[in-house]
């Protein structure tokens, strides 16, 4: 019984964490986008 509760918790530790990660994937990647638009906009600022 000590066990399976041991393990629920482990269980719902990681759930978080991969929730946590998918969040700050999801920041990066608009991070990037808004990164790239910037690049691009100071390129065709130069030409």
């Amino acid at each position: 019984q000590a066990q399976i509760n041991t393990l629920t918790i482990k269980n719902r530790e990681l759930e978080t964490t991969v929730k946590e990660l998918q969040s700050k994937q999801k920041t990066f990647m608009i991070v990037t986008m808004v990164a790239l638009v910037v690049m691009i906009g100071s390129v065709i600022a130069l030409l």
